[in-house]
């Protein structure tokens, strides 16, 4: 916060960086590029292996599974993708944002998100169920696509004090009063 006690102080948070189906060193993870698969459909792996679920695997710049469904990476449900009939894909994934906005009152924080997603294609799977060849995967690695902010239109947040002990079904109930537009 830019002042601890006055109205319309700023609130501007540090980047926070998240990566799911990969290790990436703490000191470079908002940089290091994600691992992906190459023209040969192989990518740097985990120690014991890609399907090690990631709170197990060991090791730095590698894919790892972040469910625990025995895939490499975060599992991603594809549909209506052109040229190809995917089922599933497996991505390394890293999502980084930071807060910027305006603290009106002790109940109510409103302001802007910024925000950046960057994946790499490590596998996938058809739906006949069999996972793709290296043909397939360059065709998904290539429609690959980059998610950014629409400049003109952020996303935003809004931050409100809720009555203690109110419950997630109450606070849903009652979103337009507590959240409106």
């Amino acid at each position: 916060l830019a002042s601890a006690d006055m109205t319309c102080g700023e609130l501007d948070t540090d980047p926070i960086t998240l990566v799911l189906g990969a290790r990436l060193p703490a000191a470079t993870i908002a940089t290091d590029p994600l691992p992906t698969s190459d023209d040969s459909a192989s990518f740097p792996a985990c120690s014991p292996s890609a399907t090690t679920r990631c709170t197990m695997a060991t090791g730095t710049n590698c894919a790892c599974d972040q469910e625990g469904d025995g895939q490499p990476g975060a599992t991603l449900i594809a549909r209506n993708v052109p040229a190809i009939d995917l089922d599933e894909v497996y991505v390394s994934l890293r999502t980084t944002f930071s807060l910027h906005g305006k603290v009106w009152s002790s109940d109510f924080v409103k302001g802007k998100i910024d925000a950046t997603l960057d994946t790499g294609v490590l596998a996938c799977k058809l739906l006949d169920g069999t996972m793709c060849g290296p043909n397939n995967l360059r065709t998904v690695r290539t429609l690959n696509p980059i998610v950014t902010q629409q400049l003109l239109t952020p996303s935003t947040f809004r931050s409100v004090r809720v009555m203690t002990g109110m419950t997630c079904a109450e606070i849903v109930a009652n979103q337009s009063k507590l959240f409106p537009r």
